[in-house]
């Protein structure tokens, strides 16, 4: 039998994530903002988390410390410490779109398997980008893809969970 676990919302949900240490606490990312249940909503009810007046935002959640939840939404990425309670938004990945001479969206975002600290983000005309410090500063990883990453969009990106520097787009 199905039963709704998200009642009052009218969104459908854009994605539905499990934190890696307790099934229980899920993060519910819609056109609400993102929700997130301690109790894989059996009588708990949600708690709205992560950045406010946001949508469907993606969600990515640091295997090595799950209290670390990323967030990302069209060119901003948002980390959280406390399981998506407070978030802090972190600096542009790529830059303006007036130095870059292009615009750009973030497509994508996933956490190393042993660092929650190191970031990837995919592009849709920028390439692969990644952070060494949670979001602080970015560097482009793109010296093996087509034109060096310039005009090159990747659409996912994800980690190999048992070997965090092995990216796959």
């Amino acid at each position: 039998i199905w039963r709704n676990r998200l009642t009052g919302s009218t969104c459908g949900n854009a994605q539905l994530v499990i934190d890696p240490d307790n099934a229980s606490r899920l993060y519910v990312s819609n056109c609400d903002g993102v929700r997130r249940t301690e109790n894989a909503a059996d009588s708990n009810p949600w708690s709205t988390v992560g950045p406010a007046d946001i949508t469907n935002p993606r969600i990515s959640i640091a295997r090595s410390n799950p209290a670390v939840v990323y967030f990302l939404e069209n060119k901003t990425v948002y980390r959280s410490a406390n399981y998506g309670t407070t978030t802090v938004t972190r600096p542009s990945v790529v830059g303006s779109e007036e130095e870059i001479g292009v615009q750009y969206v973030l497509n994508d975002l996933v956490v190393h398997s042993g660092n929650e600290d190191v970031i990837y983000v995919a592009t849709n005309a920028n390439g692969v980008f990644k952070s060494a410090d949670g979001g602080s500063t970015w560097i482009a990883r793109n010296h093996q893809l087509p034109n060096q990453g310039q005009g090159f969009s990747v659409r996912l990106i994800a980690v190999d969970p048992m070997d965090g520097e092995t990216v796959y787009i």
